[in-house]
């Protein structure tokens, strides 16, 4: 009777090996998603209310009414809140770390790396001074060109 069996138990063990193999190789692969089902989604995930001994970056909030079409819209800023910080206050450096990302798409690769030096070479990381400026527009319709001045900082 045993030898009977052994030719099944031994298709059985062969057939549980080699799928196996197959599951652990299809899961060693990284999944591909075709192009054309890429959708650009937004969520809101509700989250923990920053507390006063929250170590984290200066921040503040802020909302802007969209006169067109009656949609106020928040928005969160790093930095100094410029509608309320008084003098030294309105000074804030921000640290941060790049980790340039690289993304294959669409049979094309973007590669963070190959743009790291003229981001850090932009004005973006330099140390300037943004509380003032030459220049300003006017307004509309021709947008000319107006005296400068100091900014909402001040």
């Amino acid at each position: 009777m045993i030898r009977k069996c052994l030719p099944f138990v031994a298709v059985l063990v062969g057939v549980l090996v080699f799928g196996l193999a197959e599951i652990a190789a299809a899961q060693s692969a990284p999944q591909v998603i075709d192009d054309s089902q890429l959708k650009a989604l937004t969520t809101t995930v509700g989250g923990a209310s920053v507390l006063p001994t929250t170590r984290t970056v200066p921040h503040w909030f802020g909302s802007t009414l969209d006169v067109h079409n009656g949609v106020t819209y928040g928005y969160n800023m790093v930095g100094a809140n410029p509608n309320n910080c008084f003098g030294a206050e309105c000074s804030v450096t921000i640290e941060a770390d790049i980790t340039p990302l690289i993304v294959n798409i669409g049979g094309r690769t973007f590669s963070g790396s190959d743009v790291l030096d003229a981001t850090l070479a932009s004005p973006q990381f330099a140390l300037n001074d943004y509380g003032s400026t030459p220049f300003a527009t006017a307004g509309a319709p021709n947008l000319p060109r107006g005296s400068g001045g100091v900014l909402s900082q001040g």
